[in-house]
Formats: structure tokens, sequence, C-alpha cells
């Protein structure tokens, strides 16, 4: 259970978990005043007090992540969005135009969407909506925003609500906000509200769902699609890793028609594809929906390769990475490429392809890989370590980690230890770099700004202790990591590719 604390004096509100734990603290005041980790800043609009901000910031949060949804929202997912952000909350309903009423509520508090990296999207709705019109209104947010911003959405369903209701918080970086800009809109929000979007909310049912069906694909429209199942083959090609690791090569490596020197392998014959890929090496049954494409035409690359040009449908974007459907492909052929236009195959998917489950963020479809498999990205280390099953696993361990600049090759070496009370291990220094200046109070790192590391690094582990271990012996492999990867900068190097300082290198000490 999530309560709120509102202290008026230091015009802040902290979330604090069941056993204490102060897991944000949202401010009135610019981050750079606030000592808590992690933090938010939230400006109030004009006319409207830090108090009465603040009180409506812990009741629509509060609200959000205590109700038990269709699609929950996790207060993980609340961090991932506002962490270091500066943040701005709008509620409005949908009504028969849902596009014109975001587009209202954006211009009357001043807000400029195309500003946001963020968005974490609630719909309180009846229970007689489908997922394709609820989808339909995370789109509406997403095509608002920047087109790599991170999307995190939910669904409640109250058998009692007549309207549909969007709640958005907004996340945009600290440093290129305004402090004068509006905030938080009053609209159709009070108390009753706020007790409504904690109604009674529908399970899923027992029976499957169609995943076709969910998606608002009836039989004549699944016949200008194929559906490719890409397997995931470690041996030669680990599918999910590349997803998560190296999205643009997978993406260019599925829309590949033919390799030169070899027959048409990859060729869609509809006009539309549904890509998956298969989520466990040793479960054939289970795929990761990864988006809905347009196929406009081919090209030929200067090495003989035959590829499609393509473009996202952006209708089913806010299910990408995070629907997990059930199929069981028959015996035979690799059956790669399905072609919708065949009446056997067509009915074959509509039939059997059911939902398994849907993920709170695409993180989460991402099972925990074993420590030796770990490399995420920054987005992805900061939805890692709000996630549960990832808290739970970097929690239990301490270890020597590695982060590598993907644009230069540079390394840094990095342990995390229980010391002085600490006792989270490698969960409790990687939330470090999720948050903040990213730097963990590296200089080199610090120079290169939030930005930089946010697109361009990388984060794996290259050796786990136990939570016994003493400090001393972890610093001296952590020193052995540095010389055996060379990641130490020496200014006199002719070419240095290390962020690790001499100073690190040298030092025997504990980290206070």
């Amino acid at each position: 259970m999530l309560t709120a604390d509102i202290d008026v004096d230091r015009s802040i509100v902290t979330f604090r978990s069941e056993d204490d734990k102060t897991e944000l603290t949202v401010s009135t005041a610019p981050l750079s005043t606030v000592e808590a980790t992690p933090a938010a800043h939230l400006i109030p609009s004009p006319g409207v007090s830090a108090e009465t901000a603040l009180k409506q910031t812990a009741e629509i949060i509060t609200s959000l992540t205590d109700s038990n949804g269709y699609i929950h929202i996790d207060f993980s997912d609340v961090i991932s969005i506002c962490a270091s952000a500066a943040i701005r909350i709008i509620r409005f309903n949908a009504g028969d135009d849902p596009s014109k009423a975001f587009s209202d509520v954006l211009a009357a508090q001043g807000i400029d969407p195309s500003c946001c990296d963020g968005a974490l999207i609630n719909i309180g709705a009846p229970t007689n909506i489908g997922l394709a019109e609820a989808t339909s209104l995370v789109t509406i947010v997403q095509e608002a925003i920047q087109d790599d911003a991170l999307i995190i959405w939910g669904l409640s369903l109250d058998s009692q609500q007549k309207d549909t209701e969007i709640t958005v918080i907004l996340a945009e970086p600290e440093k290129e906000l305004p402090v004068h800009d509006a905030f938080i809109t009053q609209q159709h929000y009070d108390r009753k509200d706020a007790q409504m979007m904690q109604g009674e909310t529908m399970d899923i049912p027992n029976t499957p769902i169609r995943f076709l069906d969910l998606i608002g694909l009836d039989n004549e429209q699944l016949k200008d699609f194929t559906i490719r199942l890409n397997g995931n083959k470690p041996a030669w090609f680990d599918v999910l890793d590349a997803y998560y690791s190296s999205h643009d090569a997978l993406m260019e490596w599925m829309f590949i028609k033919q390799w030169p020197g070899e027959k048409v392998k990859g060729s869609f014959k509809q006009k539309k594809v549904l890509q998956f890929i298969q989520l466990h090496q040793e479960d054939p049954t289970k795929w990761l929906f990864i988006g809905a494409f347009e196929v406009l035409g081919e090209y030929q690359k200067e090495d003989g390769t035959v590829a499609y040009d393509y473009r996202e449908i952006p209708q089913y974007a806010p299910l990408d990475a995070r629907a997990v459907v059930y199929y069981k492909k028959r015996q035979g052929p690799t059956q790669l490429m399905n072609d919708m236009g065949n009446d056997e195959l067509r009915n074959r998917f509509s039939e059997t392809m059911t939902l398994d489950h849907l993920s709170q963020s695409p993180i989460s479809s991402l099972p925990f890989p074993g420590f030796e498999n770990v490399r995420l990205t920054h987005r992805q280390l900061v939805a890692a370590v709000g996630n549960d099953t990832w808290k739970t696993s970097l929690g239990s361990v301490q270890a020597i980690y590695l982060q590598t600049d993907r644009r230069t090759g540079w390394h840094y070496v990095g342990s995390a230890y229980s010391h002085k009370g600490a006792e989270q291990g490698l969960l409790s220094r990687w939330s470090e770099y999720a948050y903040g200046d990213h730097s963990g109070g590296n200089k080199r790192l610090k120079e290169l700004g939030v930005k930089y590391i946010e697109d361009n690094f990388q984060y794996s582990i290259l050796e786990i202790f136990d939570m016994r271990a003493l400090p001393k012996d972890i610093i001296n492999r952590e020193h052995w990591w540095m010389d055996t990867l060379g990641s130490v900068y020496h200014s006199e190097d002719e070419h240095p590719h290390g962020y690790n300082s001499v100073t690190e290198r040298n030092s025997d000490n504990p980290v206070e």
C-alpha cells in the first residue's frame, strides 16, 4: 500500500511503500534544490498554490497505483516516467472527439507536448470499451510527444462509469522546462472522481481471448496482413536480445526479402505485416508482439540485398513489446511468413492465437535472462530497477559491472557492494545510474551529460558475489577487470578508451 506525506513547509510530497521506504519525492522546487533521489519537479499552474498542487498530485498518483486495473500501473511505472524530470498532470474526458479534447486541455495549460520524452497514461472507462479503442486513445498522446518517448499506460474498467476519462503524466527534461509553464489542470477533478478511479474493475476472463479480435482485426481486414513469426535461435541470432539491444538492426533484418545469392525467403504477399518474436527459446508457443507495419515497397542495397521500406501503423504501437500471445505452430516448415490471404491459415490464426498476458511496460515482457546475459540500454535500465522481478534479482547480489559507451567503445568498470547498512547490492548502485545525472559521481561520465548517456550507454554484469562477500575482495576484482579491459584513463595514452580514473584504480577503500 502506497502512502503520500505532504510537507507544506518544504513544498514536497513523499511517496512511501509499506515498509516506510521513500520511493519518490515530488517537489514544487527545482530538482537542483532537492536532496532526495529519485525525485520529480512539479510545477503548479498559474493560480494554483503549491499546497493544492501537491495534494492533487498525491491523490492522483495513489489512486492510479492502488487500483486493480485491467492493465495495472505499478508505482515503478510512475518512477520510470517521473524520476529526474519535470512533470505535468492533465485529466480530460474523451467525449466524442478525444483528440480535440486532448489538444484543448494542452492549449488551456500552455503545454507543448513535443518537448516531452515520457508519458504515463491511465484510461478510466466503462467495461464495454474495446482494447482497440483504448489503444487509439494512447496513440493520440503518443503522436503528440517525441518519437522515441517512453510510453507506459494502464486501463481501469468500472461498470458504474459512463464516460471515459484519461489521466496523463507528461515528463520532460528538467533543464528544458520554463518554470512559469502551466502544469496541473483542475478539469473534472474532485474527490468523487478519485473514488471513481478506485471502483469496480473487470477481471480478465478465464476463456482465451483471441488476440486478433482484441486488436480489432476482423476476418476481412486480416486478409491484408502477413504474420511473421521470428523464432529465437541464439546459436546464430538471438532475436529477443536484439530487440532490446540492437533494435534498428533487428528491424532491418526482419524486412529483408532476399539475401545476395540466395532464394527469396522473406517475401510479404500482403501490404501489411504483424511482427512477432519468440519470447523464450525453450517455449515455441509464446510470442511477443512487436508491431504492425505497412509495407511500402522494396529496394536493393549495394551488396545486392533486397529489402522492404516500411512504416509502423500507429494504432497498434501501444502494445509493442507488451502483448504476449500463445500460438502453437503446425508441424512442418519454419512458418516464418504466414499469408493471411490464405483462408486456412487465416482461420487458424484467428481461432488459435490468443492473448497470454499484457505486460505493464516493455521491460516487463523481457524475462530476467540470468546475470551473465544482462545487457541493457539506459532506458531499459530505468525500467529494470523499477520492475519487481528484476529488482529481486539485482538486489540479491554484489557485483562487478560494466558500462559501455556504444558510440566510442569506451568502458567504465564499477563495483556494487553492501557497505555501512546498504543491503541491496547491485540494485542500489544501478538505481543511482538510472536517475539523477547518471554519472554515479564519476567526473568523466558527468561531463558527457545526461542526454548522451541516455542515448549511448549500455549496462552489463562482469562478475557476481553473494551478499556475504567482503568489500575489499570485490574491489580487488574490480581493479583486475579495469586492468583487463583497459578502462582506466591515462592522459599520456595515445588512444585512451576508458572512463575510470587513476584514483579509482588505486583506491583500496570502500566508497563511503
